[in-house]
């Protein structure tokens, strides 16, 4: 059974193998786990239906961010987003109508092997967002970061299969990807995903760092399906040092209905009109 799950956050494309004998200086090491060689061909086969899988092009959501810090009152803000989906990678734009009182945040990402990242604060001149940033907060005090949403490790081509796991107890294979040498992530050396075995989409998505700790684990929450897709409704993204939890929670969908592709480009930050009428959204809730 194969799920076609829109790309949002959840992009899954190309994973390609390296040899089991590579040698993994100043990273963390893998965890073998004993791979047969029926699994590991079934892990491989998985990839090449995720490579194969044939994706909306136009989508957008609206969604609420829910901050769950590990002492405190939680936190909520709005968002929308926009993007379109291609083998080279994702284009995405993501606009906070109000991150404090009368501030608002807008997010261009461009995945692929070159991923970039950029944001505006109330249509002012548009900041570039390093690869070492991404692991920072978008919007400070609410536990979401760019890394997050741009999800670059499902383009990094240096993977190692572990072995066939269970999560949640459903099956799924694991593999662990690496950044190239040249690109600088900051503090994170690579991210282990588990990929469920039944529906080809990423169940969960852990973040290390060079020695291998767990910084972040990313988590798909509810499903729901919009005419011929399931879509993720809930992520949940946890801090594993100050055991928050950012959530995002996606309230609406249009899947497939055209809009102006310039919207996505850097150069349309100013512009901060929905290029969707209220007709293409439908409530996931």
């Amino acid at each position: 059974m194969k799920l076609r799950l829109l790309p949002c956050f959840l992009g899954i494309m190309v994973l390609l193998s390296q040899p089991l004998s590579a040698q993994y200086k100043n990273r963390p090491k893998p965890n073998l786990m004993r791979p047969d060689p029926v699994s590991e061909e079934q892990g491989r086969e998985l990839l090449e239906g995720i490579r194969r899988m044939n994706l909306p092009t136009y989508y957008a959501l609206r969604f609420q961010l829910r901050y769950m810090p590990h002492r405190g009152d939680d936190r909520w803000v709005s968002g929308s987003l926009w993007g379109t989906w291609s083998v080279q990678g994702n284009a995405l734009r993501i606009f906070f109508p109000q991150i404090s009182e009368g501030q608002s945040l807008t997010c261009f990402s461009y995945s692929g092997e070159s991923p970039k990242a950029f944001i505006s604060e109330d249509s002012e001149p548009v900041k570039t967002v390093s690869l070492a940033a991404t692991g920072e907060e978008l919007i400070p005090g609410m536990g979401l970061t760019v890394f997050d949403l741009q999800m670059p490790y499902l383009h990094w081509t240096d993977a190692v299969y572990e072995g066939p796991t269970r999560v949640k107890g459903r099956p799924a294979h694991r593999f662990i990807l690496y950044p190239e040498d040249s690109a600088d992530y900051g503090a994170i050396g690579a991210v282990r995903v588990y990929i469920d075995e039944d529906y080809q989409v990423i169940l969960q998505a852990e973040v290390l760092d060079h020695s291998g700790n767990l910084m972040r684990t990313f988590q798909v929450g509810s499903l729901k399906k919009i005419g011929e897709c399931w879509i993720v409704k809930e992520f949940n993204f946890i801090d594993a040092v100050n055991k928050s939890k950012a959530r995002v929670m996606i309230t609406g969908a249009s899947l497939g209905n055209v809009f102006d592709l310039r919207f996505l480009d850097v150069g349309s930050a100013a512009e901060q009109v929905d290029p969707l009428p209220e007709s293409a959204y439908e409530p996931t809730r």
